[in-house]
């Protein structure tokens, strides 16, 4: 390069190679032109770059925690919610509305813009004083539909239990038919009950069944299901009852979306492994026949004082079921409890993936179960461990045919709360609503429910 300053510019550049060294000035003003072309079209990469940190899901708290009226409510001991996520019906059995211990239901709505749970109509209120009205709910896909259980309602001067329908027409809740009443030799009549997807189907339980009003205490137990045919509910087939006394046919029932196919808890029974072994028994509808007919064989429990069938919950077709024997002593401890999914294979009833137990001595989990509508993702509640309680959710995990769970646990507030007495899923498995009755931050056993979605 030229080492002194020239008077004028030179036509042709220098042949000298560049230097190796900085300018002892910067360039003070900017060149006029680019040195290359601007690149017209993005480059692509035939391999994906990766983050250090990925994006993690987690289970995200939807809205505020819906919480029961006064003390002693009980709110979220029994729990339901839409096809969608965004409806929840909240049963408190013990509200003193109506009178001591008549029982209520309320229905919310999930406002998405203010992300805040409203409710939708005034409170449905027992009829009885007594009658813990709210002890079971359900709802149909859309939200619009919901039936409520009152099992302590008298009928014959007896609690022999109702179950009252009730549809959204808009502005406010109206009874659908007359009341749906329990039999002269029942006595729990509405403790479970199921509804179809389309409002439709109704299938009630009532495990105190005695068959005959002499039978005093037989307890064994029934189930009914009935039709909405435009004016009032027509029962579908006859009477399923337990065949040994105590079993408790009915403790846990749920009916298919469609309401083709109904499993049925009887957690009270017994076989050569001992007493409260428990069992669930599957139950499809055969037009043809007008009657229920089972749909494989009985899926017994495992061991003695398991209680399998004290929860039960089927997928949307009814060739998925999910059962839990909340006093299941494993792994986990003693009353740790677990949860077994089984899939229907066209012939039998085949375990889907490993037991899902409880982490600790008393944890009983499996108290309350609930699965998706394609049935590869199940809730489970536990309303052990100090009684402070929790849930975990599951997806099934086709390529090695085990569940894997989703997130962490979803624990409990505080001792006591019971959170996870009840669970419910939507239908596409991404958002719960866990129910913790003894939860006092209204009052003591005010109660409380918590929604939570995959995100």
């Amino acid at each position: 390069p030229t080492l002194s300053k020239s008077s004028s510019p030179t036509n042709t550049p220098t042949t000298s190679s560049p230097t190796t060294l900085p300018t002892s000035r910067p360039t003070l003003s900017p060149t006029q032109f680019p040195s290359f072309n601007p690149t017209l079209a993005p480059t692509t990469s035939m391999d994906p770059t990766s983050s250090s940190q990925p994006t993690a899901s987690f289970w995200d708290q939807v809205g505020n925690d819906i919480l029961g009226v006064s003390s002693r409510d009980r709110a979220g001991a029994a729990i339901a919610m839409s096809s969608n996520g965004t409806v929840v019906a909240v049963g408190a059995s013990s509200n003193d509305g109506n009178g001591p211990n008549s029982g209520h239901v309320r229905i919310f709505e999930l406002n998405e813009q203010s992300l805040s749970w409203v409710q939708r109509g005034t409170n449905i209120n027992g009829a009885q004083a007594g009658g813990r009205f709210g002890s079971a709910v359900a709802i149909s896909g859309d939200g619009t539909v919901v039936a409520t259980g009152a099992p302590n309602e008298t009928v014959t001067g007896r609690a022999n239990g109702r179950v009252r329908v009730h549809v959204w027409d808009g502005v406010q809740w109206t009874q659908r038919g007359p009341d749906i009443r329990g039999k002269p030799a029942g006595g729990d009549f509405g403790s479970s009950i199921s509804i179809s997807k389309d409002g439709m189907t109704l299938a009630v339980g009532d495990p105190l069944n005695d068959i005959t009003p002499s039978a005093t205490n037989a307890n064994f137990g029934s189930v009914q299901v009935f039709r909405w045919n435009g004016a009032r509910w027509v029962q579908l087939g006859i009477d399923l009852f337990g065949t040994s006394v105590g079993d408790q046919l009915g403790t846990s029932i749920s009916l298919s979306g469609d309401g083709l196919s109904l499993a049925v808890g009887v957690s009270r029974y017994d076989n050569s492994n001992g007493n409260n072994v428990g069992m669930v028994s599957v139950y499809q509808w055969n037009p043809a026949q007008s009657r229920w007919r089972k749909r494989g064989l009985d899926i017994l429990g495992e061991s003695r004082g398991d209680r399998s069938g004290k929860s039960v919950s089927l997928s949307y077709d009814g060739s998925v079921v999910a059962i839990g024997a909340w006093l299941n002593s494993n792994s986990g401890g003693v009353d740790a409890g677990h949860c077994r999914i089984y899939e229907f294979n066209g012939g039998a009833w085949i375990q889907r993936g490993q037991d899902l137990d409880g982490r600790a001595n008393e944890d009983r989990f499996g108290t309350s179960v609930a699965l998706s509508a394609s049935g590869d993702t199940v809730v489970v509640g536990a309303s052990g461990i100090n009684a402070s309680g929790h849930a975990d959710v599951f997806r099934f995990d086709n390529v090695n045919n085990i569940w894997v769970q989703l997130g962490i646990d979803l624990d409990g507030q505080a001792t006591g709360n019971e959170f996870g007495r009840a669970v419910a899923m939507s239908d596409d498995g991404s958002s719960v609503a866990i129910g913790g009755p003894l939860n006092d931050v209204i009052g003591n056993n005010s109660g409380a429910v918590r929604v939570f979605k995959w995100v």
